[in-house]
């Protein structure tokens, strides 16, 4: 009844249906060109692929490099198999960490397990070369 009044004051028996899609463009905007549109496509790529691999590498050597200064700074302390026992389980959670993530992260993924076969082959080196004396002793050589 209230919608019959305000038609019959405006004259009109149907009231006017109204696009709710807004206007592409208006006479104050700018259109852009296709070579635009590619230009910033192209700059979101390379910010993808640089946030993608470049990261994944620099993340994997930061982690690296600190877990060798903590081995290291172990040693350094008086505890050579506390650091080795650090590098062991630094490697096995790198590992676990790779794991959970292969399925998001592919790239990152490939680093860690590189990031983690080198902390294993780093800690194996420690107990045998570089610690004075020698963690585990090398059997078989020969002292002059």
């Amino acid at each position: 009844m209230r919608l019959s009044g305000i038609e019959a004051r405006l004259g009109t028996g149907k009231i006017a249906e109204v696009d709710a899609r807004p206007e592409k463009f208006s006479e104050n905007t700018v259109t852009s060109s296709p070579e635009d549109e590619t230009a910033e496509l192209d700059e979101a790529v390379i910010e993808s692929r640089i946030g993608e691999h470049g990261l994944a590498w620099l993340g994997s050597l930061v982690l690296f490099f600190g877990i060798i200064f903590l081995m290291t700074f172990t040693t350094s302390l008086g505890y050579p198999v506390l650091s080795c026992v650090l590098g062991y389980g630094a490697s096995t959670g790198v590992f676990i960490l790779a794991y959970f993530l292969r399925r998001s992260f592919p790239h990152l993924v490939f680093m860690l397990n590189i990031s983690g076969h080198l902390l294993l082959y780093y800690s194996t080196l420690r107990l045998y070369f570089f610690s004075v004396p020698p963690v585990v002793p090398v059997k078989g050589s020969v002292s002059c």
